[in-house]
């Protein structure tokens, strides 16, 4: 973001804190979509389950605006934040899941276009290599390039300091890198 962005999304901010529910809209506006994004990619393109849990994070930004104090760090530092934790919270609340045989899915999505089986398999390749790397590396990638969050900002989200995230990233980077180049689009998957 750049500085006139978040001086602009301060502002926002204040006026929200101060009831303006217009500022709130607008708040909400610039970054749902990359909250959701983020809630997106640390469930391995779950859409649904990363939509419900966009609204919360919301949620929880309308009932904790009001604490919330700027220390420093962007505001889209304290809503990432909010968003990693919510994110644990979902996970730790998901009772451990066995295996299911394809036989017992009764109905498989059918894609209506050869250009949405191109993007889904896009996405799902890219998912898939993401999966590969550690937590800490993924959550790192996908902050700084997906969501396009400062080194600052990651480090903020992720509670690490600025050159742990700076070495996540370069491991990250290398492992997509080894895992893209060596592995057909089938292996991915695995």
């Amino acid at each position: 973001m750049s500085d006139h962005t978040v001086i602009e999304l301060q502002r926002l901010v204040e006026r929200a804190q101060g009831g303006d529910r217009e500022a709130f809209g607008q708040i909400y506006e610039q970054l749902a979509p990359k909250i959701y994004g983020y809630i997106y990619h640390r469930l391995n393109g779950a859409s649904e389950v990363a939509e419900d849990l966009t609204s919360g994070v919301f949620v929880k930004v309308v009932e904790k605006l009001g604490r919330y104090q700027d220390r420093g760090l962007p505001f889209t530092a304290w809503v990432y934040r909010l968003a990693h934790n919510h994110v644990v919270d979902h996970f730790r609340a998901q009772p451990k899941q066995g295996f299911s045989s394809i036989d017992d899915c009764d109905n498989l999505v059918e894609f209506r276009a050869e250009r949405e089986i191109d993007e889904a398999l896009t996405l799902n390749e890219l998912t898939a290599a993401l999966s590969h790397l550690t937590d800490d590396q993924r959550n790192v990638i996908v902050c700084r390039f997906l969501q396009g969050l400062s080194i600052a900002e990651t480090a903020a989200l992720t509670s690490k300091s600025e050159d742990a995230v700076k070495k996540l990233q370069e491991r990250g980077l290398r492992s997509l890198r080894h895992v893209l180049k060596d592995a057909k689009p089938a292996d991915l998957a695995a």
